[in-house]
């Protein structure tokens, strides 16, 4: 069975995060998913409303800068 195949029968759909810097990622996976037959969908990370605290608290503070700054340059 060739590769293409085997992924047309494992990929039905594909999260592609969408976010600053990831430009390429996202042409890769577009690409990938047109190959495949898999059903693209697009997401961004936001905090806009504010992550309520108890949800912030999961996150170390690395993760949840970076979010609040792919945020703001939307």
């Amino acid at each position: 069975m060739a590769l293409k195949d085997l992924l047309k029968d494992l990929l039905k759909d594909l999260l592609v995060l969408a976010g600053t810097g990831m430009e390429a990622a996202g042409s890769h996976a577009l690409s990938l998913s047109a190959a495949c037959g898999a059903a693209p969908t697009a997401a961004a990370p936001t905090i806009d409303p504010p992550l309520p605290p108890n949800l912030a608290a999961e996150f170390s503070e690395d993760v949840l800068s970076r979010i609040k700054e792919d945020a703001e340059a939307a």
